[in-house]
C-alpha cells in the first residue's frame, strides 16, 4: 500500500526540447542579425538610421527606375558636410576629385621625370677621368652612325580607305563612341578603362564662361598621319594651351575600337615621322637627346648627350655618345660610363669623344629633327580643316 502511494506521489519528469542541427544554425545566425542589427543602430544613432532609410525608401519605394539616385546621393552627401559647419570639409564627387587633383598627380609625374636630369652615376659628374675614344674606335662608332636613318616621312596609309579611318575618329570627337585605355597610357587613379572624350579629364577645358569641364573639339590640334605604319592613320590630339601633353588615339579595324595609345609630354617628344620618334630631356647639367626607330626586328635606339661640368670656375662641355649595341663588336679597354636612363639593351656602351667629333656623329641626327618639324606642318589641322565645321 505504501508503495503505491508513493508511486502515485511521484511527478513525471519534464522533457527539454533539443533543436536538431540545422535550427542550431538558424538560431544563430537570426541572433547575430539581431546583435549586429543593434550594434548599427547604436553606432549610427536616429540621425544616420534616418538616412539609411531614406536611401532605401527611394530606393525601393517612391522612385520612378530611371531615376538617377547617384546624382541625388551626391547633392545629399553635399548637403550633408555642408551642414556640419566645417570649414575645412568639403564634399566633392569623383569627377570633381580627378579635376582638383590632375594637376597634383600631373606634377608628381613631372617631378620623376626632373629628378632624372640631377640623377648622375660617378663617370657623369667626373667626365674628365674619361678617356677620349682612339681614332679607330671613333671611326667603329662613326660607321655605326652612318647605318641609322635619322630622316623620317609622314605616311599616310591607305588613301583609299583614309576618309573612312577619318569619320571613325570624327565619331570619337563628337561623343558617339567611347575609346580604350591602354596600358602606357593608364593612369593609377583612373577607375574606369573606357572614356568618352567628354568624361576624359586630360582633354576637358573650360569653354567661354561655362563652369563645367567639357572636351571642345575647337581647342585643339590635330595630327593625323600612319605613326606606327599599318597602314591605318593615327589621330593624335594636341592641346593648343594650358596642357602638358599629346595624346595618341590608334583605330583597330578588326575590333573597330579606338585606343588611346599614348600620352606623353610635349616639349619631352618631338615627332619624327613614321615608326620614329626621339626624346629630348634639357637640363642646367645635361643636355640629351634619344632617337627610336622601329623595323622589322623590334625597336632600336641611340643616345647621346652634351654634358656641362664647373672646372676651375669655368663651365666647360664634354660629349658623350652612346654605341649602339647592335653594331658593337666588340668591347674594348675604354673606361665605360654606366648607363643612367637605359635602353632594352642594357650592355650598350658610352664613349667620350671631341667636340668635333660629337657635331659630326649627331648633325644629321639635327638636321633630320629640323625637317620633321617643317613635314609635320603638312599633316596637322584644325577641327575645321580635317573634320569640316560642324560639331
Amino acid at each position: 500500500m505504501r508503495e503505491q502511494w508513493t508511486q502515485a506521489a511521484e511527478k513525471p519528469k519534464r522533457k527539454w526540447w533539443k533543436p536538431s542541427g540545422p535550427a542550431k544554425i538558424a538560431i544563430a545566425v537570426l541572433l547575430t542579425l539581431l546583435l549586429s542589427t543593434g550594434l548599427w543602430c547604436l553606432a549610427l544613432g536616429p540621425s544616420g538610421i534616418a538616412m539609411v532609410q531614406t536611401y532605401l525608401l527611394a530606393r525601393f519605394a517612391f522612385v520612378e527606375p530611371d531615376a538617377d539616385l547617384e546624382e541625388a546621393t551626391d547633392k545629399a552627401l553635399s548637403a550633408f558636410v555642408d551642414g556640419l559647419g566645417d570649414r575645412w570639409s568639403y564634399y566633392r564627387t569623383q569627377e570633381q576629385y580627378e579635376e582638383l587633383t590632375n594637376d597634383y598627380f600631373e606634377a608628381i609625374e613631372m617631378e620623376k621625370e626632373n629628378l632624372k636630369q640631377v640623377t648622375y652615376t660617378y663617370e657623369e659628374l667626373f667626365h674628365d677621368e674619361i678617356e677620349f675614344v682612339s681614332d679607330e674606335k671613333f671611326e667603329e662608332i662613326n660607321n655605326a652612325y652612318k647605318e641609322i636613318d635619322f630622316f623620317g616621312e609622314f605616311e599616310q596609309g591607305n588613301k583609299e580607305k583614309e576618309e573612312y579611318y577619318q569619320e571613325k575618329f570624327h565619331q570619337l570627337l563628337k561623343g558617339e563612341v567611347k575609346f580604350t585605355l591602354s596600358k602606357e597610357a593608364n593612369e593609377y587613379y583612373l577607375r574606369e578603362t573606357q572614356y568618352s572624350l567628354n568624361e576624359y579629364l586630360g582633354l576637358k577645358t573650360y569653354p567661354g564662361n561655362e563652369e563645367e569641364l567639357t572636351f571642345v573639339p575647337e581647342d585643339h590640334l590635330y595630327y593625323f598621319y600612319d605613326i606606327n605604319k599599318d597602314g591605318i592613320p593615327e589621330l593624335c590630339i594636341n592641346p593648343k594651351e594650358g596642357k602638358r601633353y599629346y595624346y595618341i588615339f590608334q583605330y583597330i579595324e578588326e575590333t573597330d575600337e579606338i585606343i588611346l595609345r599614348h600620352k606623353r609630354y610635349k616639349s619631352y617628344y618631338p615627332f619624327m615621322g613614321t615608326k620614329k620618334t626621339t626624346c629630348h630631356i634639357p637640363g642646367t647639367i645635361k643636355d640629351y637627346y634619344q632617337f627610336y626607330e622601329q623595323d622589322e626586328e623590334g625597336e632600336k635606339e641611340v643616345t647621346f648627350y652634351k654634358a656641362y661640368r664647373m672646372k676651375q670656375g669655368e663651365w666647360e662641355e664634354e660629349y658623350m655618345v652612346e654605341m649602339p649595341y647592335d653594331y658593337e663588336k666588340e668591347i674594348k679597354g675604354n673606361r665605360e660610363e654606366e648607363r643612367l636612363y637605359g635602353t632594352r639593351s642594357s650592355q650598350s656602351t658610352y664613349y667620350r669623344i671631341t667636340k668635333e667629333q660629337y657635331e659630326e656623329l649627331t648633325n644629321p641626327f639635327f638636321q633630320a629633327l629640323e625637317k620633321a618639324e617643317e613635314n609635320l606642318k603638312q599633316v596637322t589641322y584644325t577641327y575645321e580643316e580635317l573634320f569640316g565645321k560642324e560639331t
